[in-house]
């Protein structure tokens, strides 16, 4: 019965992509941006009439060319990175792959926390049937959560 519910469950789910989920915090991004921002202001001030920066050549030559390079790592900063929010990421393997390393501990394991079934009933004659029962959003429901799987 183990070789048909395996059976079932790799032609249902193997090709699936394993998927892992892991939370993001955005206040690394958002400090960096901060720190970015001040920083351009401070350049700025001192490129203005009468800043710091305009008394020489060199000192304005340097100091426009910092706020360039400043500038353009700010713009590297993704607006989205700077939020708190869940990233998914593939692990570059199926969960065939996954169950074939991981054995029958691996599967039954994904299985359950993700409420697939494999339902068994006799028919008339008294032959066995078995059926596996995927919930509609099993896709969701595989998606791993660091080392764990939700």
């Amino acid at each position: 019965m183990y070789s048909a519910l395996a059976q079932a469950v790799f032609e249902a789910l193997g090709d699936y992509e394993v998927i892992r989920r892991e939370y993001a915090r955005g206040d690394e991004n958002r400090r960096e941006r901060k720190r970015l921002e001040d920083t351009i202001r401070y350049y700025m001030a001192g490129l203005a009439p009468r800043g710091m920066f305009v008394d020489s050549a060199f000192m304005r030559e340097t100091a426009e060319a910092t706020l360039v390079a400043l500038k353009k790592d700010l713009a590297k900063i993704d607006p989205e990175s700077t939020k708190d929010r869940w990233i998914y990421e593939s692990t570059g393997m199926t969960y065939r792959q996954h169950w074939e390393a991981g054995g029958v501990e691996a599967m039954e394991k994904d299985l359950l926390s993700a409420g697939i079934t494999f339902e068994l009933g006799k028919q008339e004659d008294g032959e066995l049937l078995g059926q596996l029962i995927i919930p509609h959003d099993v896709k969701k429901r595989l998606i791993r959560m660091g080392d764990n799987w939700s």
